[in-house]
C-alpha cells in the first residue's frame, strides 16, 4: 500500500496540477477523511474568497445565525445571474 501512495504521491507532485491533492486516510472512515480535507480547505480559502466577491461588487450579509435563505438567494443571483 505504502508503494502506491508514494507512487501516486510522486505523479500528482510532478503533474504540474495546482488542484491535484492525495489524500490517505483509514479505509473506514475514507468519507470523513475527505470531509475533513474539504472543511479545512474551505476554511483556508474563505477570506480569500470574500475578498474576491467583494472586489467583483458582491454582497453576501451574514446574520447572527449565518445567511438567510432569502439572502443567499440575491448573493447567488449577484454571482451567477449578472
Amino acid at each position: 500500500m505504502e508503494a502506491v501512495v508514494e507512487r501516486t504521491r510522486r505523479q500528482v507532485e510532478h503533474s504540474e496540477e495546482p488542484l491535484s491533492a492525495v489524500i490517505q486516510g483509514v479505509d473506514d472512515a475514507w468519507e470523513v477523511c475527505l470531509l475533513k480535507f474539504t472543511i479545512d480547505l474551505i476554511e483556508r480559502s474563505s477570506g480569500g474568497n470574500l475578498g474576491d466577491f467583494r472586489r467583483r461588487g458582491f454582497s453576501l450579509i451574514l446574520g447572527a445565525h449565518g445567511v438567510s435563505r432569502a439572502g443567499f438567494g440575491r448573493f447567488a443571483e449577484q454571482l451567477f445571474f449578472r
